[in-house]
């Protein structure tokens, strides 16, 4: 397989010119591609692998997504705005680099530029990332695992008592539990909260007595609930 040889940019005085690390066109893209390969990881074409460039895919898009993100703060920071976060614990991104190129829109810029280089996109999003691939051999016996739902139980001073069931791959801490039942009802304590569970060989039931301001304060770590854990919030009287 043939690879174009690295070398330093040259700057140009042409008005279409583009820096190496934010621009868009497949011939930019292409010298990114390279600088990283050599400048970031130290490699050389002659003895890179598929996920040596592929990594080097991955800086490349990281340059141009940082662009974006700088100019953001920086015109969130010039203007007097209020700005609110959104975060969620079960917001998947899915492939990343993929999703980035094509929210860049630089697809088919990306494909020429690999190209130029001797390079398939395709292989190089699908193979490249060693840690997504594994090679088989004959006779392996492949298991997908039942993502089974488990259940858990709030009871008390929340505003939707009751059973919460989250796939066990997902996990839930007690906060979660809490703002799943919809959250503290009026009058309820964030002391004295108890969780009830069962040991899984004997049955023997414990009590884990918690005080949830501890946690939403940061001072204690929140706890991650097992199947048929039973949290009940009391009220507060003052």
């Amino acid at each position: 397989m043939a690879h174009a040889e690295i070398s330093e940019p040259e700057p140009s005085d042409k008005k279409d010119y583009e820096p190496t690390r934010t621009g868009l066109s497949p011939d930019t893209l292409a010298s990114a591609l390279r600088d990283n390969l050599y400048y970031t990881q130290g490699r050389v074409p002659e003895v890179a692998t598929l996920h040596d460039w592929y990594a080097a895919l991955a800086f490349t898009v990281r340059d141009r997504l940082l662009q974006r993100w700088i100019k953001t703060v920086q015109t969130l920071m010039q203007q007097d705005i209020r700005v609110v976060s959104y975060l969620s614990a079960e917001f998947l991104m899915g492939p990343h680099l993929g999703n980035a190129l094509v929210n860049l829109g630089i697809v088919e810029e990306t494909r020429q530029a690999v190209a130029k280089l001797g390079l398939d996109l395709d292989d190089l999003l699908l193979y490249g990332n060693q840690t997504l691939n594994i090679l088989l051999q004959p006779n392996d016996v492949i298991n997908v695992p039942v993502d089974k739902l488990i259940s858990v139980y709030v009871f008390g001073a929340v505003r939707n008592p009751g059973k919460i069931e989250v796939k066990m791959s997902k996990k839930i801490t007690l906060l979660q539990a809490v703002g799943n039942a919809g959250g503290l009802a009026d009058g309820a304590g964030k002391s004295g909260i108890r969780l009830k569970r069962k040991d899984r060989k004997t049955g023997a039931e414990t009590q884990i007595k918690i005080n949830l301001g501890d946690i939403i304060k940061g001072k204690r770590r929140d706890i991650e609930l097992q199947e048929g854990d039973v949290i009940i919030i009391p009220e507060s009287f003052w």
